[in-house]
């Protein structure tokens, strides 16, 4: 029987890809790209909002480098069923020209939820599938998504592999959001034939943060983890000034 250890992610594509269901999240806005998303915000880009019997929409976004070529591709299918409704959302990356990760969201499945209420908090519990036969987690690592809400906003996700954070100014605007991941053991059993996986320990995986003025976000800071090495990415954009 060997031992060793594996961190998060590889975990979450072995389990992650095949579906996702999740209440939404609140997304930091980046600065650069307000003007696109105030067109999604007027429904250009939705689906059902479109004239005719659509069936597919397929949004491409690509990444250059300028010493090299196409460096990433971010592919969405969007589908939309005869009613009218988007039914099912496939999201795919590459990374030149290799497919490197693929998230599967049925709209229309509703995730199992209890929901209790104290005061001004909410907690949604969501209730997890079943893993692959040929893995086995144990009941205390597996752990069910849970989502707490503070005056009906999202303050904390967590469970038993990772937990997000969401922290909001004075204004109820989201101002940061910080990522735990779970470094995760890993044991082969060659005589059944099973993987198992349990939680051992967590440690910080990303930090973002946003800063407005006139209430529009203008610079976003991010600090991505890999090992020992902290990756930091700096978005900012200008306010245009009138004078009156």
């Amino acid at each position: 029987m060997k031992n060793h250890i594996t961190f998060l992610l590889g975990f979450v594509l072995a389990f992650g890809n095949v579906h996702a269901q999740e209440f939404p999240k609140p997304k930091i806005a980046s600065p650069e790209t307000l003007f696109y998303d105030y067109l999604d915000n007027e429904h250009i880009s939705d689906p059902t909002k479109f004239n005719g019997k659509v069936k597919k929409v397929v949004r491409t976004f690509k990444e250059y480098d300028q010493s090299a070529n196409t460096t990433t591709i971010e592919k969405i299918n969007l589908f939309v069923n005869k009613n009218n409704v988007l039914e099912k959302t496939v999201r795919r990356t590459y990374s030149f020209g290799i497919e490197d990760y693929k998230e599967v969201t049925n709209h229309l499945e509703e995730p199992k939820a209890e929901i209790v209420k104290k005061g001004n908090q909410t907690i949604k519990k969501i209730i997890k599938n079943e893993p692959e036969n040929n893995f086995y987690i144990e009941n205390e690592f597996k752990g069910d998504d849970q989502y707490m809400y503070e005056n009906d906003r999202l303050i904390a996700l967590y469970n038993n592999i990772d937990s997000i954070s969401y922290r909001y100014d004075a204004k109820d605007r989201l101002i940061s959001i910080r990522s735990l991941e779970s470094l995760v053991a890993e044991e082969y059993d060659e005589n059944e034939n099973l993987v198992a996986y349990w939680q051992y320990d967590f440690e910080d995986k990303a930090f973002e943060k946003i800063y407005y003025k006139n209430d529009l976000p203008t610079r976003k800071v991010a600090y991505d983890k890999f090992g020992e090495v902290i990756d930091v990415y700096k978005k900012h954009t200008r306010i245009p000034q009138t004078n009156y």
